[in-house]
Parts: C-alpha cells; sequence; structure tokens
C-alpha cells in the first residue's frame, strides 16, 4: 500500500497497452457527456492539462467527419478530443480541448465573415436542448427557413492567434451569425461570454482552456446578465464540439478543408449545426457528492520495459534514442499513442524505468545512464523529465538504495533546471521501502 504521506491516490496500471483508435472506427462523443461539478476545486485556465479537477472528466473524442462526409483523416494530418466539467461555485462551464494538426492557420480579422475558414473551435450550445433553428431573428419566410429567434442556440467559432511555442495566447474571438435576415446579418463577437481563456500551443500539439457562461434564449445583447442561467445539478444541455481544419497556410482566400465533430450526424445533415441545434449532443450537469472535499488524482506506474507490451519509444527501448539528436529541442523519441494515452493522468511513477529494485549500480551522479546511451531499457532522469514536461503530468521518482550524496545533488539539480516550474516532483527512495514494517 502506498504511503498516505504521499497524499495522493496511485492506481498501479500497466501502461504499456497503448491502443491508437482508428479514424475507420470513430467513436463519437457519448451519448450522454456526464459533467462533474468541481465545486471551488477549479482549474487554473493556462493551457496546461494538469490540474486534478480535469481527472474527473472523460475525454470525448472529436473525430466525425462532417466535411468531407465520413472521409478518413490521417492521425498525422488531425486528432482531437475535449473535457467538460462544471462548478456549482464558479456558476460556470469548464472546456479542455486538445488537439493535433500539422498545419495551423490562423489571422482572422473581426468582423469579417470567414471566421470558419481557418483554424477553430467551435462550441455549439443550447441551454435547454430544444433544438431547433438559430441564425436569425426573422419572420415570415426568413423565419421558416432560418429561424425566429438568433439566440435559440449559440454556434461559438473561436479564433485565436498562434502564441510562440510554448506559450499561451489569452485574446480571441468567439464569433456567430445575428440579425434578422441576411440583408441584416450581423458577426457577433461573444468573447465576454468566456469568463476565462488560455490557448497554448506545443509543437503540432494546441490547447484550449477555458470557463463559459451560459445563457438561455431570452438573450439580449444589451443586457446579456438577464439571461444568464443559474446551474444546477441534473440540467441537461445540447452540446457539440467541432473543429474546421484549415491545411493551406498560404492559400487567400483561406476556405476551410475538413469539419470534424464530436457527434455522428447524417450526411444529409453533415453542415447543419450552424444554423440547427437539433442535431447537438447532450451534456448533464452532475450532483457533486455530499462527502467529496477535493478530487481524487491518479497517476500511473510504469512497468519494465523488458517485460513486454506496447513500447513507448518510436523506435523500441532497444535502440531508442538517435545520439546526435538528443539536443535538439525538436527531437521525439516517444511514440504518439503514449503521449496521448498518458496525458489523462496527474503523475507518472518511474520505478521499474530506473531498474530501482535491481539497481546497485547506480551510486555516484557519474554512474547514471545518460540521455544519449541508444538502449533506453533503464531510462535517463532526462527522458522521465522530458516525458513529464510533454505531458504536462508531475513526476514521480525512485533514487537508488545505495546512491551517494553527489547522486541525490545532481539528481535535484537536473530535475530543478529541467522539469517545467509548474510541474510538482515526488521523490522516492528505493521501492516501497514501508512495505517491509
Amino acid at each position: 500500500m502506498l504511503s498516505v504521506r504521499k497524499k495522493i491516490f496511485f492506481v498501479n496500471l500497466v501502461v504499456m497497452t497503448w491502443v491508437v483508435l482508428s479514424a475507420a472506427n470513430p467513436a463519437a462523443q457519448a451519448d450522454t457527456v456526464k459533467a462533474a461539478d468541481i465545486g471551488n476545486n477549479l482549474p487554473s485556465i493556462d493551457g496546461f492539462i494538469n490540474d486534478p479537477c480535469w481527472a474527473q472528466a472523460r475525454w470525448q473524442p472529436i473525430d466525425q467527419v462532417w466535411i468531407e462526409y465520413g472521409e478518413n483523416i490521417e492521425s498525422t494530418d488531425y486528432s482531437g478530443r475535449y473535457k467538460a466539467l462544471w462548478s456549482s461555485h464558479s456558476n460556470a462551464l469548464y472546456f479542455l480541448v486538445e488537439v493535433t494538426d500539422d498545419y495551423f492557420v490562423d489571422g482572422y480579422i473581426f468582423p469579417n465573415d470567414d471566421y470558419y475558414s481557418y483554424d477553430v473551435v467551435e462550441v455549439f450550445i443550447d441551454q435547454d436542448k430544444s433544438g431547433g433553428l438559430h441564425v436569425f431573428d426573422g419572420t415570415g419566410a426568413v423565419g421558416d427557413e432560418w429561424g425566429t429567434n438568433a439566440e435559440n442556440a449559440f454556434a461559438y467559432h473561436i479564433n485565436v492567434n498562434l502564441p510562440s511555442d510554448g506559450q499561451a495566447a489569452t485574446e480571441f474571438f468567439a464569433c456567430d451569425i445575428s440579425g434578422s435576415d441576411w440583408n441584416d446579418k450581423k458577426i457577433e463577437d461573444y468573447s465576454n461570454h468566456f469568463q476565462q481563456f488560455a490557448f497554448r500551443k506545443s509543437g503540432d500539439k494546441y490547447v484550449w482552456e477555458f470557463s463559459l457562461l451560459v445563457y438561455d434564449d431570452t438573450y439580449d445583447p444589451d443586457d446579456p446578465d438577464a439571461s444568464q442561467v443559474t446551474l444546477n445539478a441534473g440540467d441537461v444541455i445540447g452540446l457539440s464540439l467541432a473543429y474546421c481544419d484549415n491545411d493551406s497556410i498560404n492559400e487567400e482566400p483561406k476556405e476551410r478543408d475538413n469539419f470534424i465533430g464530436s457527434v455522428w450526424v447524417p450526411q444529409e445533415r453533415y453542415n447543419d449545426h450552424w444554423k440547427n441545434a437539433d442535431d447537438f449532443g447532450t451534456l448533464q450537469l452532475m450532483a457533486r457528492a455530499q462527502n467529496e472535499t477535493k478530487p481524487m488524482t491518479i497517476g500511473a506506474n510504469f512497468w519494465n520495459q523488458a517485460w513486454g507490451g506496447a513500447d513507448p519509444w518510436k523506435n523500441g527501448y532497444q535502440n531508442a534514442i538517435q545520439p546526435d539528436s538528443v539536443n535538439d529541442p525538436a527531437y521525439n523519441p516517444w511514440k504518439s499513442a503514449l503521449i496521448d494515452e498518458i496525458a489523462f493522468y496527474s503523475v507518472l511513477r518511474f520505478m521499474d524505468w530506473g531498474d530501482i529494485n535491481w539497481n546497485d549500480h547506480e551510486v555516484h551522479w557519474t554512474d547514471r545512464v545518460p540521455q544519449d546511451r541508444v538502449n533506453q531499457r533503464q531510462t535517463a532522469i532526462e527522458w522521465m523529465i522530458d516525458l513529464c514536461n510533454r505531458t504536462q503530468t508531475d513526476m514521480w521518482i525512485c533514487i537508488p538504495e545505495k546512491a551517494a550524496v553527489d547522486y541525490w545533488r545532481g539528481a535535484a539539480q537536473l530535475i530543478k533546471d529541467r522539469l517545467d516550474s509548474n510541474l510538482k516532483v515526488y521523490v522516492e527512495w528505493s521501492n516501497e521501502t514501508w512495505n517491509g514494517m
């Protein structure tokens, strides 16, 4: 049993069986996405995915190709997923969206009407899941075709410009249509519906993290507070997410190449979400457990790589590293499936990767496994740190039983210098020495 002093619930899982879901067998979001109430355990909206509260939400795939309908998109081109929570304390929904995209096209200029032609996350929300048209405040034939209430549902198109790699942007537009008809069409910016927002770039992986207020269909842009709803456990809300994918950075005018949603729709309604809420998915707000005081934190313990299972390295642990590439910031030796699957966890324990149960050969810091060693069955601390930084996951390191003072100092300095400052490190001597007590 792990020490309660660690203050973490640790699930000892063999994380060597990663499965990449084929695009030919898309999963879609759950029929009813159940959002946990996190109370006042709110995430820090910074674009990192390591807040403990996110462990209470399941990843929902954004994998249904609406344009071109049913097309198979390679994971090297695009993959996407999201999580949703809510808070009775802040009266807001919380979203974490993660997308891998080989080309990211930005540069939207408000209030141009080509807001969907860039790389854009869309949030479709219908407060009472009533469905129906939501383009215009139309009358007569316009009302019949495009709706009589533009705020019957919202289709937030989130346009944001790329920050530098490893950085986050907080300025954005959340565009949607309003007006009485096409001659009176307005492009609205609903960014004030988002309490907090961060968009972070890490290579070709992008994370949107934000909180969102919810408004009913009486919404008046001159008095939005009057229509803000009070969220309650048991509420059922219409919700889908989608991604507009443009792979042509230099083209003018911009044109969307693919449109991928989180719910299945029939082919004849492949592009109806922006105008009709009938096919929105379902979000249910769940009650908070009466005895709950803080969210559970879940970690993973890595197994000995030589014991079989899926290998975490692109080229296998016996040929894991290209020595000449270790100083290249863009070098990535990990399988993408590994990165995707362990992003769920809050902490990674590297006991077996450090060969701790048989490690009597690392006494001094100079005895450690070097970062540029080709075979990484026993894994260098540098690569443990690298994996934690890539997944924004706290680090749990085990120090060899015979380690001398210089080893402890060297490990501490390396972790201080290289582990992202927002991450925690847990240090254990040997392996579960308390079990013999």
